[in-house]
């Protein structure tokens, strides 16, 4: 299930999907296919949002992960921001640059 999809600012025939299970996904009008996914959060985690920046360099994809408590057993469900962008200009993979709060800030 599609929880949120946004098309690119530049490039007219492009738009990212974000579903209910945490893949994230590039489409072209043209296809008939996605032409290219990958899991962007953990599979227990409840998905919100995925947004390109005005310029369409960044990509931000939000939602809730499941964090652990130290010390505990338990888990709190903790708002997570992550930031992906081309490891490289001309480079056709995308790679996580930020996420907020990063793990070890948990």
């Amino acid at each position: 299930e599609t929880m949120s999809l946004t098309w690119h600012p530049q490039h007219e025939t492009l738009f990212s999907s974000l579903d209910n299970e945490g893949i994230l996904s590039f489409w072209l009008t043209t296809e008939d296919y996605n032409v290219f996914s990958l899991q962007s959060h953990e599979k227990d985690s409840t998905f919100s949002e995925v947004e390109w920046d005005s310029q369409g360099e960044l990509l931000a994809t939000s939602g809730y992960e499941k964090m652990p408590i130290p010390g505990q057993e338990k888990t709190l469900d903790q708002n997570i921001v992550k930031i992906w962008g081309r490891a490289r200009p001309g480079d056709n993979k995308i790679c996580l640059l930020y996420t907020s709060p990063s793990p070890r800030d948990s």
